[in-house]
């Protein structure tokens, strides 16, 4: 039960970085993207 608990906070503490990375890399791949067309 423990362990589940701890696996809870650990996916709870990662997840929103990994969202934060997945979104600041998009973001990039889209100005590179604005910036080939102009």
């Amino acid at each position: 039960m423990k362990k589940l608990l701890v696996f809870i906070l650990v996916c709870a503490c990662i997840l929103p970085r990994l969202v934060t990375v997945h979104v600041t890399v998009n973001n990039h791949i889209n100005v590179r993207h604005k910036n080939d067309k102009s």
